[in-house]
Formats: C-alpha cells, sequence, structure tokens
C-alpha cells in the first residue's frame, strides 16, 4: 500500500457502491482461507487511488463504476486460491459487512442532505416527508408536496431534467395534486347534485304532508308554488317515480358541470400558468388555447342544456 488510497475522496454514492463491491469480495473470499481480504482489500483501494491520482474532486459513481469494471466481477479475486482448496466451505453470513454496508450507506443519505447538492436534498426530504404521512395521518404529506414541487421548479430554473428524482418527489406530488385535480374538474358535481336532490324531497316531502312543514304549518302559496314547479319539471322526464328523479338530478348535474367548465375555462385561458404550476406533472403540455377550447365547448354545452331546461320549464307551467 503507498497510503494513497486514504486520500481518494468519494461522492456518497460512490462510497456506498465501492462498500458493496468490497463486501462481495469478502464474502467470496470466504471459500479460500489461503487468500487475504485484507490484502485483497488493499489492492482494491490502491488501484482506484492510482486511476485517481491527479483528480481534485470527489469521484463520482459513474467513474467508480468504470474502474470497477475493468477490475472485474468480486468473484474473481478467488481465484488465485481456488486450487488450494479441497471444496467449498460455508461461512456465516458477514453481518459486520452487512451492518457496515448499511451504515455507510445511511451516513451517505445524511450527507446529501446535509451538504449535497441543492436537488437532491429537496427530492430524499420529499420521499421521507412523504413516508411519515403514514403514521401521521398525512400531515407531512401536504409539507412533502410542497418540497417536490421546489425540487421540480429548481430543476428547471437550472434547464436540466428531474431524471432519477422523479421517483422520490412523484408519489408527494400526485397524492396531493391528482386529489386537487378531481377537486377542481369535478367539483360541482357533488354540491349540485346535493342541492338538486335535497331539493326533490322538500318538495315530494310537503306535497305528501298536504303542503304542510314539520310544525303543521300551512307553507306560503309561493314555496308551494316552486316545489310544484320543480315536481312538475321532475315529470317531463321520460319513465316514472326513481327513474324520473335520477334523470332530474343527472341533468342539473350536466347544466352545472357545463357552467363550471366555462368558467374555469376562461379562467385557465386568461391565466395560462396556473394549470401547469398547480396540476404538475398531469398538465405539463397544456397552454392558454386549450383553456378557450374548453371555454368554447362548454359554453356550446351550456347553451344547449338551457335550451333543454326552458322547453321543460315552460311545459310544466303549460301542464
Amino acid at each position: 500500500m503507498t497510503g494513497a488510497a486514504t486520500m481518494t475522496e468519494f461522492t456518497p454514492t460512490a462510497e456506498g457502491r465501492l462498500a458493496d463491491y468490497l463486501a462481495q469480495v469478502r464474502q467470496a473470499l470466504y471459500a479460500h482461507p489461503d487468500v487475504s481480504p485484507d490484502e485483497v482489500e488493499a489492492d482494491v483501494r490502491e488501484h482506484i487511488a492510482t486511476e485517481f491520482a491527479r483528480l481534485t474532486r470527489p469521484v463520482t459513481l459513474s467513474e467508480l463504476e468504470s474502474v470497477l469494471t475493468r477490475l472485474g466481477p468480486p468473484t474473481q479475486w478467488a481465484h488465485a486460491g481456488a486450487n488450494s482448496v479441497a471444496g467449498p466451505r460455508v461461512e456465516p453470513f458477514d453481518w459486520k459487512g452487512f451492518v457496515a454496508g448499511v451504515r455507510r450507506r445511511v451516513l451517505g443519505v445524511f450527507a446529501i442532505l446535509w451538504k449535497g447538492p441543492e436537488d437532491w436534498r429537496l427530492a430524499y426530504l420529499t420521499f421521507g416527508l412523504t413516508l411519515l404521512a403514514i403514521p401521521t395521518a398525512g400531515i407531512t404529506l401536504i409539507v412533502a408536496y410542497f418540497f417536490g414541487r421546489a425540487a421540480v421548479e429548481l430543476a428547471k430554473e437550472k434547464g436540466q431534467p428531474l431524471g432519477a428524482r422523479r421517483w422520490l418527489t412523484y408519489p408527494a406530488i400526485l397524492a396531493v395534486g391528482l386529489p386537487l385535480f378531481l377537486a377542481v374538474a369535478f367539483g360541482p358535481v357533488v354540491p349540485v347534485g346535493a342541492a338538486a336532490a335535497g331539493e326533490l324531497q322538500d318538495a315530494t316531502r310537503l306535497e305528501r304532508a298536504g303542503w304542510v312543514d314539520h310544525w303543521k304549518k300551512p307553507i306560503t302559496d309561493r314555496e308551494r308554488h316552486g316545489h310544484e314547479r320543480v315536481l312538475a319539471v321532475v315529470r317531463q322526464f321520460p319513465g316514472s317515480g326513481d327513474l324520473q328523479e335520477v334523470l332530474f338530478i343527472g341533468f342539473a348535474i350536466v347544466g352545472g358541470m357545463a357552467a363550471w367548465w366555462t368558467v374555469l375555462g376562461l379562467i385557465f385561458w386568461a391565466f395560462p400558468r396556473w394549470p401547469t404550476t398547480f396540476f404538475h406533472p398531469l398538465l405539463d403540455g397544456y397552454d392558454g388555447r386549450h383553456g378557450a377550447r374548453l371555454a368554447a365547448v362548454a359554453g356550446v354545452a351550456l347553451f344547449i342544456w338551457g335550451g333543454f331546461a326552458y322547453r321543460l320549464w315552460d311545459a310544466a307551467r303549460a301542464g
């Protein structure tokens, strides 16, 4: 040994890869007691130190991988003592080496979080907070979402693809962004459907009760007229009973969605950056023209719906 190996610095990921390689070398040498694992490890480290003797920065994973490829698989270091061994022997698992490898990996992760590149630090923080969302009932998931979005924006500012960091950031982004997208896109379905069903239920109940409320008091003529008109509209739909009620509620939901999408399309047309900001990566290919098209199609649908609604209302009034 020249001692140069001790001067070689590695990135956290490269340090973990080297530790794995050396642990596999020691595992392969268990069946060959005539070969010293310490000497082999010293040879490997000295060879690597020689390769990067002129390098003034930490060795990266890709650079180390190319050297390890030339050195060959860990098992080839046992070939020197293969002829002197009568037969393979079973040795216990190298728990010490395993624990040391895990420790190096954990320390490598902490090194990235503490002083590593900011983009990877954000990615690891995002993934860690995502895992903590399970025991914290989802509280940390919101924080993870913002860390993930910060990692995405940082990559955009640097003009770099997100690459492997997507696997660390996208779980939190999608876990929050997808429900948010569905809520924005289909938000009116629940309130409009509930309002239509509630109005229909009140009108049916009052009609069966002889147009008196819970306190056995007659309702006003105006209220009764409104409820009667709702029931008359429901009876304009085909079928009878429950089918008419379902069609009435569905018709109300269609009108609410058409109106909502018209407004939403206009907003997204006026502010084209909002969709890509809030709904990454679902709407990454969005631009203002999509909002204009959504508003146009939904506006036409709303106009057609309004025509049917007017005919139903007019038929109910005539009846």
